[in-house]
């Protein structure tokens, strides 16, 4: 009546819709996250020097904070949770954005301490006098293992911009 090929492709079908319709539950599983704020992050020095051209100016800034992110491993479904802290500022022409700061989170690594840490990638600008303040921002991507990764905030803070110190 059927061929081998036919029933093999009959079984084929059943399956992936199978694993379909569960990669699609487990997914919805995993919409709800909470959304707080339980890090905190404590600028401890933040200086503006100019270049030895003097063409650009780069900010510098050092931190310290505890990571506390057990609550986005609450969900079965996450994998990993990448960790970044980013710098807002403008001034009246232009509003500029720059992650300073980022970390991949493993599971067993729930809460991170971060002691007297520098900034991976520099803070630029032709001059910083424009600017007033900036707001550093400590964000979060949720990497699961399977459906969207989910973004949030996780700390929040407005610091003030110092003067222009010496050449590098």
């Amino acid at each position: 009546m059927f061929t081998t090929l036919a029933r093999l492709n009959s079984l084929s079908a059943i399956i992936s819709s199978s694993l379909f319709v569960l990669i699609g539950m487990i997914s919805l599983t995993s919409l709800r996250y909470p959304e707080s704020t339980l890090s905190n992050i404590q600028l401890t020095q933040f200086n503006v020097v100019n270049s030895y051209n003097k063409l650009n100016e780069f900010a510098f800034l050092r931190f310290d904070g505890l990571i506390d992110s057990s609550h986005l491993f609450d969900n079965w479904n996450t994998k990993q949770v990448f960790v970044q802290l980013t710098a807002n500022y403008n001034n009246k022409n232009t509003q500029s954005s720059t992650v300073v700061w980022d970390k991949i989170i493993k599971p067993h690594q729930q809460h991170t301490r971060i002691e007297n840490a520098k900034q991976k990638y520099s803070l630029k600008s032709k001059s910083f006098k424009d600017y007033s303040n900036a707001t550093l921002t400590l964000t979060y991507d949720i990497q699961p293992y399977v459906g969207l990764n989910r973004q949030g905030v996780l700390h929040s803070q407005p610091i003030e911009f110092p003067n222009v110190k010496s050449n590098i």
